[in-house]
């Protein structure tokens, strides 16, 4: 899964520098995208983000992406990680994103959109073999 900080207007510059070189090989079709803004002033980075990670044809989970006030806080990584509403909040999306990571069957040969999570026709494959899709 893919998980994106967003920090300030220079890092959307190289992020979408970097998309940009991706686009053509289609790695962001259908993928599964967390992105995690570490300012509430910076909206318009998270909006202009979400806008090229879906012109890009991948499936931003939203229940697993946050904003956080770290950078107006000041915080290092290790006041991040002594900040209890922080850390609570970022270790409880990460699980998040965890949990729906382990049901997106991500297989070369597949193409999954999300929110079905499992294509119908990966799930009749799966349960014709005996086996049950998440």
């Amino acid at each position: 899964m893919y998980e994106i900080i967003m920090r300030h207007i220079s890092a959307l510059t190289v992020m979408k520098n970097a998309l940009d070189w991706m686009v053509s090989c289609e790695v962001f079709v259908n993928k599964p995208v967390v992105i995690w803004n570490a300012s509430p002033r910076a909206s318009h980075t998270d909006a202009a983000l979400r806008e090229i990670i879906t012109m890009m044809s991948a499936d931003i989970i939203s229940q697993a992406s946050i904003t956080l006030a770290i950078v107006g806080a000041r915080l290092d990584e290790d006041g991040i990680v002594a900040h209890t509403a922080i850390a609570a909040d970022l270790r409880r999306r990460w699980r998040q994103s965890g949990r729906i990571w382990r049901r997106v069957r991500l297989n070369s040969a597949l193409t999954i959109k999300l929110p079905g999570l499992v294509p119908a026709s990966y799930a009749a494959q799966q349960k014709k073999a005996g086996r049950h899709s998440a």
